[in-house]
Formats: C-alpha cells, structure tokens, sequence
C-alpha cells in the first residue's frame, strides 16, 4: 500500500531546508553543517510550487558515486554533462548562466540520511518518484502550477509527471511502509 502523501510532506515539513543561493562557494556553504552525510537522497522544491502541504517536491534525486555533496554541487556549478536537472532546465531556459541562475534563487532542498548502500537509496529514490508522479492523477493538490517551468518541457515524462525526473516515474509500486519509517528516522 501507497504512504500517502500528506504523511511524506508532514515528515519533510521537519527536515532542514537547504539552498543553492551561494552559487559558487555551495561546497563553502555546505562546509558549515559538520554532520552533512556522505550519502543520502535529495528531494527538491521549486520557488511557487506550492500545495495545501507546503512546497511541492518538484525533483528527487541520490549521490550514485562521490558525496551527496559533489552530487549536489554539480547542479549548481556544473554542466549540462554531470547534471541531468541542468540538462533539462538548459532545454528550456536556453543558457548556462539562466539555468544557474534559476537553481542558484528559485531551488531549495531536504535531504534524508543514508542508507548505506547504492542500491538501497535507489531503491527508495525509485519509490519515491513513482509516489509522487503517481499522486499527480489522484490527488488535485500534488498537481504543479500552471506556471511551472516544466509544463514548458519537450519531455513527457516531465511535462506529466511534474517532477525534473524521468527515471521511474509512474512505477508502479510507491513507497513502502518499511522505507516510509526509514525516512521518519533519517530525514536531516
């Protein structure tokens, strides 16, 4: 069974919420939370994606190799090459420096600690796109703006879902109970 997503966002409503806005000093930024993992999962919110929940994940993502903070680092300050959210963005807004700007003042994150083990974030990465783009058809308030960037993707999965992913969206099975506490005890 679904967790539904009102219990997600009360749990997000705890984490801390991170920014981009130190653009090129972001490692600089990170730097002052000591206890910033070394792995983890990121959901992404967008300045005026809004629901009756607060702000609306718009992005979900995991560090695969490296930190989470060099993964996290590369959206800001990297290219279209190590980023596939910039990928997207650039397709749309046109240029390096708009996408940059866009992350840098309209983007914050949360992150949830861990799990130890590439397979297990994306496993529970996987459950959490398919949560959240299968939402988008029963509930009316997990819907994006009308003025979401991402309606202007080419992409349908992006255009659809209202999420910067592509990978998982719709699947089938959302998150599980078991991953649902996981994310309870290790939100940041």
């Amino acid at each position: 069974m679904m967790i539904e997503c009102s219990r997600i966002y009360d749990v997000f409503k705890k984490a801390k919420l991170f920014n981009f806005r130190s653009g090129a000093n972001f490692n600089n930024y990170l730097q002052q939370f000591a206890n910033f993992p070394d792995d983890g999962i990121y959901l992404m919110f967008e300045a005026g994606e809004i629901n009756q929940f607060g702000s609306r994940v718009v992005r979900i993502g995991i560090n695969t190799t490296g930190s989470l903070a060099a993964r996290l680092n590369k959206h800001i300050n990297g290219n279209n090459g190590n980023s596939i959210f910039r990928r997207h963005l650039f397709r749309i807004l046109g240029s390096d420096e708009q996408v940059t700007d866009h992350i840098q003042n309209k983007i914050s994150f949360c992150i949830i600690r861990g799990p130890r083990g590439l397979e297990n974030r994306r496993m529970i990465e996987k459950e959490l796109i398919g949560t959240f783009s299968n939402y988008l058809s029963d509930c009316n308030d997990c819907r994006p703006s009308f003025v979401w960037l991402g309606r202007e993707s080419q992409n349908l999965r992006i255009k659809n879902s209202g999420l910067w992913n592509v990978h998982h969206v719709n699947h089938g099975h959302g998150l599980t109970s078991g991953h649902f506490d996981y994310i309870e005890r290790h939100v940041y």
